[in-house]
């Protein structure tokens, strides 16, 4: 994992705008690179959302992000997408690696959330393989009808699943502005 840099804009505006992986987002982005090279400026400064790319064997092949950080209650909520094409098979450890970051002892995380559009099925089952459990009073609909589930994974819950604790990045963050773990 490395930091997003304003470099890597483009790339990332390719990423999100391919029908694979806008299919499978809540929100929608225009191709204009004008609010999008706005907001990547932004999110330095964010307290609570940063993001990295994702590498496989020295490659740009995706994105990851926390997002929500919420110091008080020790949650936050995350998500991913792989944009290469050529490496979709890499984001089935993505989690993992995430989840042994956020629950280390400096981000001090207990709960981790997510939220998946009910028509991608590989990623609810995948959340579902990592632990997480369904939270189904906070599942709604987008605008267009389509249903969002929603889920949980604990801090307690992760560490009862060993299997997963040898998937160790390092996820810098000496740009984000407004580290406070």
């Amino acid at each position: 994992f490395r930091e997003v840099e304003v470099k890597d804009a483009s790339m990332i505006l390719d990423w999100r705008t391919k029908p694979r992986v806008a299919g499978m987002m809540m929100s929608e982005v225009s191709d204009d690179m004008t609010p999008h090279l706005r907001w990547l400026n932004s999110v330095y400064d964010s307290k609570t959302y940063y993001h990295w790319i994702i590498q496989s064997d020295g490659r740009d092949v995706g994105l990851a992000s926390i997002n929500g950080i919420d110091r008080e209650k020790k949650q936050t909520s995350w998500g991913f997408y792989i944009g290469s094409d050529d490496d979709l098979g890499v984001g089935a450890t993505v989690p993992a690696y995430v989840y042994n970051m956020l629950f280390a002892p400096e981000w001090d995380i207990d709960v981790i959330t997510a939220e998946v559009l009910e028509t991608n099925p590989d990623v609810l089952r995948m959340h579902k393989m990592y632990g997480y459990e369904p939270t189904p009073e906070l599942d709604h609909n987008l605008s267009d009808g389509t249903r969002v589930v929603t889920m949980k994974l604990t801090k307690l819950k992760w560490e009862k699943s060993p299997k997963f604790k040898n998937f160790v990045s390092e996820f810098p963050t000496r740009k984000w502005n407004t580290k406070n773990f």
